[in-house]
């Protein structure tokens, strides 16, 4: 039933723009042939095929209107593309690899680009969606339980990040992603949460052997994140993923 539905609907939008004028000019040419003004107006098929007309004019419409949408999308997600990478080739020189910096300083370098990185795809990046963006790192706490901890977020003033630990449900979804192959995910038209949709990145090292934490960002409004969106995150994760392996090093 559904898949009839569908393809009433596709024919209404592809086919329609075409037969119904098509149909209502046949209907018209007859009225008029048969029925010279003032009459004509009072002739049941001249109205038919007016009506006919103005019902092709609908679905040609109504395509013309989403193939707009999809353009101005395209050109949205374009955008955030170049700036993603704009942001993360502004910040590739300052990746602490100098042996001239200790340790200490590294870990201060990458503290201060975190925060940064997170408010730049806040409103930078993503800005027209009015996220929210988090960065949380993955850690173990004093009883040695696995914990992801928000270090760093974005646009979270009605909605505060919390800490997820292990045992918890949302703890292991978002784990998922952090310690496998798949670097990225993006899910849309959520029902069950405070947001609609969003995209994560895993932020990780060594050839995706070491997990450094997750970062994700999520809208409340309509917007549906795409696999661009997800490259372009994953691009500024694998940038925050490069601070913090230098800041590790010994």
């Amino acid at each position: 039933m559904r898949r009839a539905r569908i393809l009433i609907w596709e024919f209404f939008v592809i086919v329609g723009p075409w037969i119904f004028p098509l149909v209502g000019g046949i209907f018209l040419s007859a009225a008029a042939a048969t029925h010279p003004m003032p009459g004509l107006l009072t002739v049941g098929t001249f109205w038919l095929g007016v009506a006919l007309v103005l019902v092709g004019t609908v679905p040609l419409t109504i395509r013309s209107l989403l193939q707009r949408l999809r353009t101005e999308d395209d050109e949205l997600r374009s955008r955030r593309a170049l700036a993603a990478t704009q942001l993360a080739a502004s910040y590739i020189p300052s990746v602490p690899v100098s042996d001239v910096l200790s340790q200490e300083e590294r870990f201060e370098r990458y503290n201060a680009v975190l925060e940064d990185l997170v408010r730049a795809l806040g409103e930078e990046v993503f800005g027209p969606l009015k996220p929210r963006v988090i960065y949380f790192e993955y850690g173990l706490d004093a009883q040695g339980t696995e914990m992801l901890t928000p270090r760093a977020h974005f646009g979270c003033q009605l909605d505060p990040p919390k800490t997820h630990k292990g045992g918890q449900t949302r703890f292991t979804e978002m784990m998922v992603l952090v310690k496998s192959p798949k670097e990225t995910v993006a899910i849309n038209n959520l029902s069950d949460r405070l947001y609609r949709s969003f995209v994560s990145a895993s932020v990780s090292g060594g050839d995706g052997n070491v997990a450094y934490g997750l970062l994700t960002v999520d809208t409340r409004t309509d917007a549906e994140f795409t696999s661009q969106d997800e490259e372009s995150l994953l691009l500024v994760a694998s940038l925050l993923a490069a601070f913090r392996g230098a800041a590790e090093r010994h």
